[in-house]
């Protein structure tokens, strides 16, 4: 499995360019976490850099039928690159759009991206561990093991299945919660300890249309979950599994979802 990883203008100038934001880590020693982790995935990865429009959507066309997925951050062309995204949408890869820092919670322009509109998922503010994050969940996505998690009330499930899918109301803006299934054990306690009839949706992430953004938790910054910004069908959602405590109170893990860590 291959994937290009993309980077657009001045982020050959990490290490340099506005330390306060971006960090002193250089591109080259991005370039190395980021095949070092790949080496460990068994993968490999390609790099390519510009500060031209026109060289990345090269890039990105020329990836077709060379590379299984794209890992980009368009920099500032983020937010201004219909060409870009159009490349993006033309080749159809699995892609995967990164940006170092939290855009946002930055200047009013930085929160539109064109390329996002064509990623599957979306990581920001990670610094160099979203690369990272891009590249083990985009290859979980093409193997076929990427499953995200989602409880909810049994009752609020079945009106679910009647309407034909999860969230089918949400306000503007509102997105669903949903977890990893290694963070779901960790935060269960603050949510479903309450003794109610809980059900945990398996949710098959590359069945869900709605844009998939890994986002901070409130309370750890430094762990990010995946929000459905839409509607979940309930055909992206492949097994329905009882959320159960044991005497103790504590919560038993369900043996069905063995082997479907994403980090």
């Amino acid at each position: 499995m291959k994937f290009l990883i993309v980077n657009g203008p001045n982020i050959n100038m990490l290490g340099v360019r506005e330390p306060d934001i971006y960090g002193t880590l250089t591109y080259e020693g991005l370039c190395d976490t980021i095949a070092q982790a790949a080496r460990g995935m068994g993968v490999e990865v390609e790099f390519f850099q510009s500060n031209s429009e026109g060289d990345i959507v090269t890039a990105i066309q020329n990836a077709l039928g060379r590379m299984d997925g794209i890992v980009i951050n368009p920099a500032a062309y983020t937010h201004t690159s219909v060409a870009i995204l159009d490349a993006l949408k033309a080749v159809a890869l699995p892609a995967a759009e990164v940006h170092i820092s939290d855009v946002t919670r930055r200047e009013a322009f930085r929160q539109r991206s064109f390329a996002g509109m064509a990623c599957r998922y979306h990581f920001v503010g990670e610094g160099r561990d979203g690369y990272v994050h891009a590249l083990e969940t985009l290859k979980r996505d093409i193997e076929g093991s990427l499953i995200i998690l989602h409880a909810m009330p049994r009752s609020e499930w079945e009106a679910c299945r009647a309407v034909g899918a999860v969230g089918a109301h949400l306000p503007e803006g509102g997105f669903l919660h949903c977890s990893p299934v290694e963070y779901f054990w960790r935060v269960a306690p603050g949510h479903y300890a309450d003794g109610g009839d809980y059900v945990l949706l398996c949710i098959d992430v590359k069945k869900v249309p709605a844009p998939v953004k890994w986002e901070a938790g409130p309370h750890n910054p430094s762990r990010y979950y995946p929000h459905i910004y839409g509607a979940c069908p309930v055909s992206a959602v492949t097994a329905v599994l009882p959320l159960r405590m044991d005497s103790r109170g504590q919560f038993l893990k369900n043996p069905e979802l063995s082997g479907y860590e994403n980090r």
